[in-house]
């Protein structure tokens, strides 16, 4: 079983003492990718990194980077908060 949280914004407001947050935590089962999910993943992560490489660059990494292990997660809840503020700001 893992969680994985992902902070969206954590601004902090120094005269209020305090930040304006907003952030989600999900929580399942962790599984190692393999197949086409494991290359579509890797895929993603250069493009997201070296999106600027030449194409043949990026498909010689993805193809040729065996020893790397790429994790999924089946995800069975998802929960999240925020600062008051933001919910105060959407009812206006």
């Amino acid at each position: 079983k893992v969680s994985f949280s992902v902070i969206d914004e954590d601004t902090i407001v120094s005269k209020e003492y305090t930040s304006y947050f907003r952030s989600v935590i999900a929580f399942g089962k962790a599984r190692i990718a393999e197949g086409d999910e494991r290359i579509e993943a890797f895929k993603a992560l250069v493009e997201k990194y070296s999106g600027d490489q030449p194409e043949e660059a990026k498909l010689k990494e993805i193809m040729g980077c065996m020893q790397s292990y790429i994790f999924a997660i089946d995800v069975e809840h998802i929960t999240g908060k925020e600062a008051i503020e933001y919910v105060r700001a959407k009812g206006k």
